[in-house]
């Protein structure tokens, strides 16, 4: 029994750092929004012997 206590008070202090880290910032507005004015790139492939 002497040795549950500081468990229990180990774990019930550990469980408040969990949620600990606040959330800073939002990301902006539209940022997930296929935007057509962006210049696409083009692949090529090379074909070399190996």
């Amino acid at each position: 029994m002497k040795k549950i206590i500081p468990l229990l008070l180990l774990l019930s202090l550990g469980f408040g750092f969990v949620y600990g880290q606040d959330f800073e910032k939002q990301a902006p507005e539209g940022f997930d929004v296929v935007r057509t004015d962006i210049p696409k790139g083009k692949i090529e492939t090379i074909n070399y012997p190996s």
